[in-house]
């Protein structure tokens, strides 16, 4: 059913009609699937429609978590004073890496002034 609704949704890219009959038939699907879930979980005595609501939020939530930490740990973070020379007048004694870090800092704080 997917794989034609994907082709349906192909060809008639164009219409709003199309759209509308798509997100119809995958909203009912979604509950549908629901559905057989909770039945599965009521004849195994397992849980009830609580329950299951309950763990899908919980879901969500870990979802959403485990993407807030991959986005913090991807997210550069600033040269710390330590890593620059200590004397930064002296162009010749900036290694390529510490010039950079240092363009990078003062990026930042002319950013931070002007905003």
């Amino acid at each position: 059913m997917n794989l034609l609704q994907a082709c349906i949704d192909v060809l008639f890219f164009h219409h709003p009609a199309a759209w509308w009959i798509s997100r119809q038939l995958r909203d009912e699907r979604e509950h549908c699937a629901d559905d057989l879930a909770v039945k599965a979980l009521e004849a195994d005595r397992a849980g009830t429609r609580l329950s299951y609501a309950r763990a899908l939020p919980a879901a969500g939530l870990t979802a959403a978590a485990l993407v807030a930490v991959v986005l913090s740990m991807a997210t550069p973070r600033p040269a710390m004073a330590d890593e620059l020379p200590k004397d930064t007048n002296k162009i010749e004694s900036l290694t390529p890496e510490q010039a950079r870090k240092l363009v990078e800092k003062f990026e930042q704080v002319y950013l931070h002034l002007t905003a």
